[in-house]
Parts: structure tokens; C-alpha cells; sequence
């Protein structure tokens, strides 16, 4: 099987630089996918090559023929999402390894370079080839979807968000898709939908009712703990699509964002997502306080989550928070991390005039020029002029 697809793509990519071979492969690859007696996965391939050897195929008709072979494939057994995933403790980062955002991205791409599905590179492919014919494209991702095979739906939903992301006009219909696996009955299925959503904001409205939904259903079966679920599937599906509902500014989210920022576990993700919520500041600002107040300026790697909380904080505004952000500042300009200083005066000029208590500190950071470092006295000169209105006194020109 694998020499037959290797054998038929090759064949595409000899034939594509030479105009000359265009029309022999052409005609060879679709007498293989019309071959009723070769396997529909040498088939499909075939299918999907003459289509790129081809600038003026049929695409409506070569994506019916294409779904119409994916529905005769025999999904892989034994594999990962048969077997249930054993419960086992939240992950936890190693002090000092490196920055939690930092890790987690790393396993998103380890996540995303992963492939699941046998099938999924031709498709890959295909959607190449069908480039900006969304509707065709749809159909395709749908029929992939409806797959009995997991991995096919878990690789599909990857290909759908890129297509919401690379493509403008009005993607309803895929999103309706997307947001239709929350109810699959694998988790990895249902925290890769969620990922898709929140990744395409603010496209996923559509989805708000089935997000709404997931979220309820976890927290009657888990209260909102199941943020800090050591089921490692079921912890990223909720926390995914926690996030997706938080971008979307509802406050269903806030019950698990508040069980995160309190416990702990993936807080960071938390904090994230708390800029989404301005109307659930007066709950959230505590929790954020008490959290920015806990760091430990001199710990390794602590530059990033303080520097999203300060960000959280700004956003959220209210002069709950501005002691706390003015104390961070101090605390900073005393250490000298000024990537902080600089991300404390950033939250500082989103408080406007509130902020006129740290105006003596301000004006000393805007006055220090680049004798500190050079990023410091123009966060601070825009802090002034957000509080001050404009930035006479006490200013330096970096």
C-alpha cells in the first residue's frame, strides 16, 4: 500500500514541472482511480494527483468522487482513541525548566505534527489543490467529520481551522461542523473542536450554544474542578473550551476561571483569558491581585506570567488593582527587571487618571532615560501622557 501511494505521487511530481509528461500522467492517474479493483486508498490518492496534474478539473465532481472513496475506508482498530486513558496527575512544569507558556506551546506543535489518520496527508493535499473553493472544501471537512475513524475527525478539525483562519468570507456552516464534535465521544475529538473554536475567534459564535452546553455538562458532572482534571483529555477539553466561551466574552466561562486562578493548576491559562471578561472584573481582579502579589520577582522564568497578569489587570482596570500593580513596579525598579517595569507602566497607563498616585515613580522612570534601559522611558512617557494628558514635566526624550 505505502509503495503504491509513493509510487503515484511521485508520478504527480515528475510530471508537474514537465509539460510535456502532463497529459501521459493525467491520463495513467485516472485510469488507477477509476480501477474499481485496486484499494480506495490508492484510489483516492490517484484521484487527488490527477487533480494537481490537471488546472481545470472538475472540482465539484472530484470531490464527490473523493468522499464517495472515503466512505470506503475501513477505519484502523487498536489504535490510541480505542483505549481509555488512564487517570493520572495534573502535569507539572519543573521549577526553572522553562516558561509554562513556553512548554505548552511546544506541546501544541508536538500535538499538531502529529497525524492520526492514514489518509490524512492525500487530504492535506486535496485541500491544497481545492485552495480558495471553500464550498468544495466544506464538503470534504464534513464528510471527514462524519468519519467512523477518530483520527480522521481529529485531523479534519486541524484542516477546518486553518481554513477559517487563511480564508475570509462567512464560515457558518463549517463552524456548525466544528462545534457539532463537542459531542463526540473522545475527548482528544472534543479538546482539538474546542481548541479550533477559540482559536478562530470571533468566527465561532455560531458555536456559543454547543460551547454553553459542553461547559454545563462538565460542570454538573465535575463542578468546575474539572479544570484541574487528572484525566489529561478531559482536562484539556474543558479548559479549551472554557477559553473558546471566554473569547467569546460570556461569562459562563467564569466559574472555571476562578477555580484555576484559585487552585493553581494552569492558572497562566487563566489569566489569559481573563481580558475577555471586563464585565466579571470585580470578580476576577481579586484572584489576579492576590496572584501578581505572590510572585517571586527573582524566580526563574517568572518575567512571562507576571507580565500576563500585569496585562489581565490592565485591561480589567478598577482601583482594586492599582496598589497592587504600583507595588509590583517598585518591587521591580529595585530588582531591575525591567521587561516588568516596563509591562507595569503599560498596565498603569490603561488605569488613566486613576493612576495619579504613581505618578512621583513614573515621572522619575520617564526622567532616567536610557541610563536603565532604553525600552523603560517610553513606556514611562506613555504612561503620562494616558494619566496626565500629556507629558511635560519631568520627561526626557530617549
Amino acid at each position: 500500500m505505502v509503495e503504491r501511494l509513493l509510487l503515484v505521487e511521485a508520478m504527480a511530481e515528475l510530471a508537474l514541472p514537465r509539460p510535456d509528461m502532463l497529459a501521459p500522467a493525467s491520463a495513467w492517474l485516472t485510469s488507477l482511480a477509476d480501477d474499481t479493483a485496486l484499494d480506495p486508498t490508492t484510489r483516492l490518492a490517484a484521484l487527488i494527483q490527477h487533480a494537481r496534474c490537471t488546472a481545470d478539473f472538475h472540482a465539484q465532481e472530484t470531490t464527490r468522487t473523493a468522499i464517495a472513496l472515503l466512505r470506503e475506508q475501513t477505519a484502523p482498530t487498536g489504535d490510541w482513541w480505542l483505549t481509555p486513558t488512564p487517570a493520572t496527575p495534573a502535569p507539572t512544569i519543573e521549577p526553572g525548566s522553562a516558561p509554562v507558556e513556553v512548554i505548552a506551546a511546544f506541546e501544541d506543535l508536538d500535538r499538531h505534527a502529529t497525524v492520526h489518520s492514514p489518509v490524512t496527508g492525500l487530504l492535506r493535499t486535496f485541500h491544497e489543490v481545492l485552495g480558495a473553493r471553500v464550498s468544495e472544501r466544506t464538503m470534504l471537512l464534513a464528510e471527514q467529520l462524519r468519519s467512523a475513524d477518530p483520527g480522521t475527525r481529529l485531523d479534519a478539525l486541524r484542516m477546518g481551522s486553518e481554513i477559517i483562519r487563511s480564508r475570509s468570507g462567512g464560515h457558518s456552516p463549517l463552524v456548525a461542523l466544528i462545534g457539532a464534535q463537542l459531542a463526540d465521544p473522545y475527548l482528544e475529538v472534543v479538546a482539538e473542536a474546542a481548541s479550533a473554536l477559540g482559536a478562530c475567534h470571533p468566527v465561532p459564535e455560531p458555536a456559543r450554544p454547543v460551547l454553553v452546553a459542553f461547559v454545563a455538562a462538565q460542570h454538573a458532572q465535575y463542578g468546575p474542578q474539572a479544570w484541574a482534571s487528572p484525566q489529561r483529555h478531559l482536562r484539556r477539553a474543558h479548559q479549551e473550551a472554557v477559553l473558546a466561551l471566554a473569547r467569546l466574552g460570556d461569562e459562563r466561562a467564569l466559574p472555571s476561571l476562578l477555580a484555576a486562578l484559585d487552585g493553581g493548576v494552569d492558572a497562566w491559562r487563566a489569566v489569559q483569558a481573563a481580558k475577555w471578561l471586563p464585565g466579571a472584573a470585580g470578580q476576577l481582579v481579586p484572584s489576579l491581585v492576590e496572584r501578581l502579589l505572590g510572585f517571586d520577582l527573582d524566580q526563574q522564568w517568572i518575567e512571562t506570567e507576571v507580565n500576563s497578569t500585569l496585562q489581565a489587570l490592565g485591561h480589567l482596570g478598577g482601583t482594586a488593582a492599582l496598589g497592587a500593580v504600583e507595588e509590583v513596579l517598585d518591587r521591580a525598579v529595585r530588582a531591575e527587571k525591567w521587561g516588568i517595569v516596563c509591562s507595569a507602566l503599560a498596565a498603569l497607563r490603561q488605569f488613566g487618571p486613576a493612576a495619579a498616585p504613581a505618578l512621583p515613580v513614573i515621572r522619575e522612570l520617564a526622567a532616567l532615560g536610557a541610563a536603565v534601559n532604553s525600552n523603560v522611558a517610553p513606556a514611562a512617557v506613555a504612561a503620562l501622557r494616558a494619566i496626565e494628558g500629556d507629558a511635560q514635566e519631568g520627561t526626557a526624550t530617549p
